[in-house]
């Protein structure tokens, strides 16, 4: 019997596509509640999440996600800096990241490169600013590298080509 019609076989969920993404926040907030997160790190297979532990503001854990066992603690909890600006997944715009990630490796000029990872957290390039970002990272060898960084929204704010 495949797993496909299987119902108690959890099927890998691929976190960089739009509709990996709306699985992960579907899941990630009937697990926490909310979709607040310290930073998440995205990854074709899996992820990987640090949140503040609950009604302890100085504290953070990490957790991996991964579509066929959910999310697990991944480190114990450690000291969380008390102004860690946090990001609401909320506010990320699925299908326009995912239409990033898809275009990514031709906008930094490496067309036979692959995403590496997708960073979402608060950007803290800029004195005074903390608007949350995406980072699509894309290699193709350890030498060539480029990132594409934007909005939640989607709107590419900074290229970095290879």
């Amino acid at each position: 019997m495949s797993s496909r019609s299987d119902p108690n076989v959890a099927e890998p969920i691929d976190t960089l596509t739009a509709d990996g993404m709306r699985e992960f926040l579907r899941r990630f907030e009937l697990k926490f509640g909310d979709l607040t997160a310290d930073d998440v790190d995205l990854y074709s297979k899996d992820a990987v999440v640090a949140r503040m532990t609950p009604r302890q503001p100085t504290s953070l854990q990490r957790w991996m996600f991964t579509g066929t066992a959910g999310f697990e603690p991944w480190t114990p909890p450690s000291i969380r800096d008390q102004d860690q600006e946090t990001v609401d997944l909320a506010q990320l715009d699925v299908d326009r990241i995912g239409d990033l990630i898809e275009n990514a490796t031709s906008l930094v000029r490496l067309p036979s490169g692959h995403i590496d990872r997708v960073a979402i957290r608060a950007d803290h390039s800029r004195p005074g600013v903390t608007e949350p970002r995406v980072t699509v990272y894309v290699v193709d060898t350890d030498v060539a590298k480029g990132n594409v960084t934007a909005t939640l929204g989607g709107e590419v704010v900074d290229v970095q080509t290879a």
